[in-house]
């Protein structure tokens, strides 16, 4: 009776695991020839491949997940390197604006004198216009710019997790 009232706490807790029985050996051996006749039948037909040990190595990096997240890393480190050398070469900018405003009549004031023609104070522009011109060049960045090109070269990217993450457990 105590061994059902503790099944019955593990079944709530969701730890209780029915009893399993083993397979007789009978089972085993059936289980066995019947795998190894599916193994013969499948591998009738197939044709074998003889390879060198070059070839072998050849088609292993060819199908292999991580050779190409190795080779995908590899081409991210050297386009970073690439951005890195960009750093040391001139930056060109180039802008234009133009504006246009409501009319607003012109004001003008006599400041002169009388007999002097008025001074326009405000004068009436409608449109506007600007351009501009910019180029840099790191003249000097006390090795700045070649440390990052180093870093980047020689730092390695992190790899993706192979294995799942350990699940949480329960104390």
């Amino acid at each position: 009776m105590n061994t059902r009232r503790q099944d019955a706490g593990l079944r709530a807790q969701g730890t209780f695991r029915p009893p399993t029985r083993s397979p007789s050996p009978t089972t085993r051996r059936a289980a066995f020839a019947g795998a190894l006749i599916g193994l013969v039948a499948c591998t009738g037909g197939a044709e074998t491949i003889k390879l060198s040990a070059e070839g072998a190595a050849a088609r292993a990096v060819e199908v292999s997940h991580v050779a190409a997240a190795a080779a995908a890393r590899l081409a991210a480190t050297q386009e970073t390197v690439k951005a890195a050398d960009a750093a040391t070469l001139p930056a060109l900018s180039v802008s234009a604006s133009l504006a246009q405003r409501s009319s607003v009549p012109e004001f003008s004031a006599p400041i002169n004198g009388p007999l002097q023609p008025p001074v326009v104070l405000n004068p009436d522009i409608t449109t506007t216009y600007g351009t501009n011109l910019r180029l840099q060049q790191a003249l000097y960045s006390g090795g700045a710019i070649s440390g990052q090109r180093r870093r980047r070269a020689t730092t390695p990217r992190p790899r993706p997790r192979t294995e799942p993450p350990p699940s949480p457990t329960s104390a």
